[in-house]
This record gives C-alpha cells, structure tokens and sequence, in this order.
C-alpha cells in the first residue's frame, strides 16, 4: 500500500492518535456526514438545525468544532501553550468514526503526493 512504500514518512492515522486539519473538513470534500457525525460524537448542541447550518453556516459549524478541541483539549491538560484561544485550534482529533475516516483517507492522499 501507499503508506507501505513509504518507509522514510509514518502516516499516523485517527486511530493512533493523529490529528486533522480543520482547513481539509470542506463541502467540497463532501464532508456533510462527516461533520455531523463528529458533531453529534462530541455532544455539540447547535443553535440551529444541522441542515440550514451546513447550507448557510459553514464556518459556524467548524468553529464549534474549534471551540469544543480547545475546551477538550483544556479539560484533558493537553493543550498547547501556544493556542491561548479557541479560534486559534487548527486541527482536530476525530472523535467520530465518519471523521476518523475522512481523516485516514486525507493522510492517503498526502501520503502519496510526490
């Protein structure tokens, strides 16, 4: 496999640990279960239907994502000194199977850029 003929790069999938980019959770993507899986994984309540905020409210749907890692992240003693704020988390630890998956398949993908 690609992550097989790499020998010099590890890739670290969701399940050992590895953590994802907010910025590569797009629609574009296709993304939509992905992100409400992880959504509903972390207990997130949202101020409004997933539907209309996935069509109208993007950004508010990731940032929820930022505020609820930084507060885990807070309440584990893990966060980094250097991210004093929520809106400056960048990447996630999937905490949803759907994620988790989007995740590995973006580490495929990166894996095997030359």
């Amino acid at each position: 496999t690609a992550k097989e003929s790499l020998a010099a790069n590890v890739t670290i999938t969701a399940a050992m640990g590895g953590k994802f980019p907010i910025a590569k959770i797009t629609k574009s993507r296709n993304h939509k279960d992905h992100m409400q899986s992880e959504i509903s994984a972390r207990g997130i309540s949202l101020p409004k239907e997933f539907e209309e905020m996935y069509d109208r409210e993007w950004d508010d749907l990731k940032n929820l994502l930022r505020l609820h890692e930084f507060s885990r992240l807070e309440a584990a003693g893990q966060k980094p000194e250097k991210i004093v704020k929520w809106s400056q988390v960048n990447e996630i630890v999937p905490q949803s199977e759907l994620m988790q998956e989007a995740m590995d398949t973006y580490m495929e993908e990166e894996a095997t850029k030359s």
